[in-house]
């Protein structure tokens, strides 16, 4: 045997590592595939789950809501008990704080019960939550369209208990 054959036992050797080295990497980029995949179902999959939990909420910042319309049935001063039923499930629905249409119903009952100071915090959550772009609630609109007659009502509160403090007589 001379070295020529040396050489083709030599690269029978290196072409058959090279073989394995191969189906190593197509292994490899196979498994790799295969999390990648995993993953992004997973991503996906939560993205799903969470949107459809925002979707569900009543109080998710939208321009309708099941919850808006029983709210303003009852916006008026012969329902507050009513609306005092509507107030709890509302204050027992998640995200009613950043809703300034969840938070109108519960300023309204305050206003309608002189409960100036619940009132003026609720005004003031409010006023932080409401986003022009979203508006109030349509079945709101002989209450309140918009953040200003919203603050309208609050300078009319604040007018009638000033009114009512230098009305009291002391004896």
């Amino acid at each position: 045997m001379g070295k020529s054959d040396d050489t083709s036992v030599s690269e029978a050797q290196a072409g058959g590592k090279h073989k394995k080295l191969h189906k190593l990497r197509l292994h490899g980029f196979n498994l790799f595939s295969v999390i990648v995949f995993i993953v992004a179902m997973g991503f996906l999959g939560f993205k799903i789950i969470h949107r459809k939990q925002t979707v569900q909420s009543d109080c998710g910042g939208q321009a309708t809501s099941p919850l808006y319309e029983e709210a303003a049935k009852n916006l008026n001063v012969t329902t507050i008990k009513k609306l005092k039923v509507t107030v709890d499930k509302i204050a027992a629905t998640k995200g009613y704080l950043e809703d300034a249409n969840c938070l109108y119903p519960i300023l309204y009952y305050h206003l309608a019960n002189s409960d100036a100071p619940n009132a003026k915090a609720t005004f003031a959550q409010l006023k932080k939550a409401y986003n022009p772009k979203i508006k109030m609630a349509k079945s709101y609109a002989g209450y309140a369209k918009s953040i200003t007659d919203i603050e309208d009502q609050m300078k009319q509160f604040d007018k009638g208990l000033e009114q009512l403090k230098s009305n009291r007589t002391f004896f």
